[in-house]
């Protein structure tokens, strides 16, 4: 096969106009697609009643890019064509890519409260992401890196709305997918010249029905990589109407149809799907990997995780927001802010804004990905996937309790329009809003948190992503930070032996070691603080009595007792008698005192005191008889033994064993 391949080919044709209109995009859903749904197939998707009010509002966001006041928030220039085409199929290449990305997908998140999880964003990143590691898939022939390139720029110069299916059901899930039985799992049955077929089934396609296209890839995180499994390790883009291929969708919510009463069922119900292929014909240029375990293992190494998370974390802050939005309606409607209700306001904040600062970091903290683009740093993204599940059920908890009775009492359009009218007008009013305007939050918030749709939101959330336990076992193995805090670790447990060491060497004769093993959970402080004061203890020639007064009158005026009793202890053993000590306190008026000992402890005294104010006389009185060094040499230890008692008196730190008071 030709590695020049151009798009025009016969398997990828398109009108190449850039971005399109919610006209084109409903107009590209009128095809000969095979959808089934209560055992019909649905003749055109477009009108019917099940899938026309998430159509429309698909249609609308693909309307919000040819808006010309969002162009320039919405779209990018095309680097092939020049025309406009949509953002989401950028291929970032600063963390300022990423920001204007998550802008544009925030803007279409916003515009569906984020309760829609597979809006065309999410696969038009996830292609974009593959075909900027194109290498990775030539590991089963140039051919297919080739061919993922000019995919990525046909969906993007045709603006196609994509679908996906990564998973093989399985009847035992003992077993793996070659052991299932009834050839049941999707498989490459055959190849010729022009392309490849496939039969069986894949789940789940979200918004299958209403896509263009549908992508066809290896679950990466359970596909087993052994010979056996070669015939299902194959990834292709097919068209949502080629022959032998149908969609067979779940039962559509139920609804009343009215936007009114069902604000979200009734227009965002994207639709679930299983497709099912009968000997499908493939061509070539659609084919990305074909019959090679290696091919699959290799495209593991793809940035599109991280980049489809990006678009995920963003869709869960926006619909967070959203139910945020509900909850501060709720309480205003009711005027019930009361402590315990604002507390449960407070746990959505909490979760908002976590949300909002995992996107941020990942964008911030991007990582080098292949061929000069960036990639999101994975790991706070993982967290939102991780956490987002039980985040999301709280929230739908938390407003069941802000709407408790008026959910399940909340009126229809037709209630307020029937002859009940005026009694719902009086019961259903709320504080300052009339019944209509506190009829449509009710019927929100009941969709949002307690309706058939909301059963669905919420199983989609735990499992979206795949098997959550699986996925956490993962997380936990790769996480890439892991090593460099198990040998922060083993580091600190080696430190310590040092601090230990040094402490109860070096420093093994002082008496208040203590001191030293309180700091040591502060290792650089430690560090720093053992030379500091052995540097302090030398004294630069001062008499050690003199130094040995100071302190006990430092501490004695700051009220301490830690550092007072060994220093009271060291005194006496340098020669200050037992009686100067006792007569310490009112040394002013003792004759067993010289006038330099006064000096010192007037110095002492005062610098201690609050407010700390030395006196030029005593200053002078101490400077005049030790000399320049010796005088800033005692005041360093005034000093360092306020700040040590001070330390010592809030950690409450009492004397070494067997330590006792002369």
């Amino acid at each position: 096969m030709d590695s020049n391949m151009k798009i025009e080919s016969k398997a990828m044709t398109g009108t190449r106009n850039g971005v399109r209109s919610g006209a084109d995009y409903i107009a590209s859903l009128q095809d000969d697609r095979s959808v089934w749904i209560d055992g019909e197939r649905i003749k055109d998707v477009t009108v019917d009643r099940r899938f026309r009010g998430a159509i429309q509002s698909i249609a609308d966001l693909y309307d919000m890019q040819c808006d010309p006041a969002l162009t320039d928030k919405m779209t990018f220039l095309s680097p092939s064509s020049g025309a406009r085409v949509g953002l989401s199929f950028i291929q970032p290449r600063s963390a300022e890519d990423l920001r204007r990305r998550r802008d544009m997908m925030k803007t279409w998140m916003d515009a569906v409260g984020g309760m829609m999880g597979r809006t065309p964003d999410f696969l038009n990143v996830m292609v974009s992401a593959y075909a900027s590691a194109h290498q990775l898939f030539a590991v089963g022939g140039e051919r297919f890196a080739q061919n993922i390139v000019n995919y990525h720029e046909f969906i993007r110069e045709n603006d196609l709305a994509l679908t996906h299916s990564l998973v093989s059901p399985d009847i035992d899930k003992r077993k793996q997918m070659f052991e299932q039985p009834g050839d049941m799992v999707m498989r490459v049955v055959r190849d010729s010249d022009a392309g490849i077929y496939v039969s069986g089934a894949r789940s789940v396609a979200t918004l299958g029905p209403l896509a263009n296209e549908v992508l066809i890839m290896p679950a990466a995180a359970k596909f087993p990589l052994v010979k056996e499994a070669e015939a299902y390790a194959v990834g292709f883009a097919a068209r949502i109407d080629t022959p032998g291929m149908k969609m067979i969708c779940r039962p559509s919510l139920p609804t009343r149809g009215r936007f009114a009463n069902d604000p979200l069922s009734a227009r965002m119900d994207e639709m679930d799907a299983v497709v099912w292929f009968e000997d499908a014909f493939i061509p070539w240029e659609r084919v990305f990997m074909y019959r090679s375990i290696k091919a699959v293992e290799s495209a593991m190494k793809s940035p599109s995780g991280p980049h489809g998370s990006h678009q995920s974390a963003t869709r869960s802050l926006a619909k967070m927001e959203f139910l945020l939005g509900i909850a501060y309606n709720l309480v205003e409607v009711n005027h019930s802010k009361f402590p315990p209700v604002m507390g449960l306001l407070s746990e959505l904040v909490a979760f908002v804004e976590t949300l909002r600062g995992m996107v941020r970091v990942a964008e911030v903290d991007c990582i080098p990905g292949p061929n000069g683009t960036v990639v999101p740093y994975e790991p706070p993204l993982n967290v939102v996937r991780a956490q987002y599940p039980a985040m999301h059920a709280r929230a739908l908890e938390i407003l069941q309790f802000l709407g408790a009775g008026n959910l399940v009492v909340a009126p229809t359009i037709e209630d307020l329009k029937s002859e009940s009218g005026p009694a719902i007008e009086r019961y259903c009013a709320g504080a300052d809003i009339p019944a209509e305007r506190k009829m449509q939050l009710m019927r929100l918030a009941w969709d949002a948190s307690c309706s058939s749709f909301a059963g669905r939101q919420n199983l989609y959330e735990k499992f979206f992503a795949g098997d959550p336990w699986r996925n956490a076992a993962i997380r936990a193995e790769r996480y890439p930070s892991a090593r460099e805090a198990q040998d922060r670790v083993w580091a600190f447990l080696d430190r310590n032996g040092e601090w230990e060491e040094r402490i109860n060497g070096k420093r093994s004769h002082a008496p208040n070691a203590e001191i030293f093993r309180a700091i040591a959970i502060c290792p650089e402080i430690l560090e720093a603080f053992i030379p500091m004061a052995d540097a302090i203890r030398k004294g630069y020639g001062i008499d050690p009595k003199l130094r040995e007064m100071a302190i006990v009158m430092t501490c004695q005026t700051m009220g301490t007792s830690y550092e007072h009793n060994p220093h009271w202890n060291r005194a006496i053993k340098e020669g200050v008698p037992k009686e100067k000590m006792l007569a310490l306190w009112d040394f002013e008026k003792s004759d067993l005192f010289s006038d330099l000992e006064k000096a010192v402890l007037r110095l002492a005294r005062d610098a201690t005191r609050a407010p700390a104010q030395v006196s030029a006389e005593v200053w002078n009185a101490v400077h005049l008889q030790l000399g320049s060094q010796q005088s800033l040499a005692l005041l360093f230890n005034i000093g360092w033994y306020n700040m040590t008692g001070r330390l010592t008196g809030p950690l409450d730190l009492s004397d070494e064993a067997g330590f006792a008071r002369l």
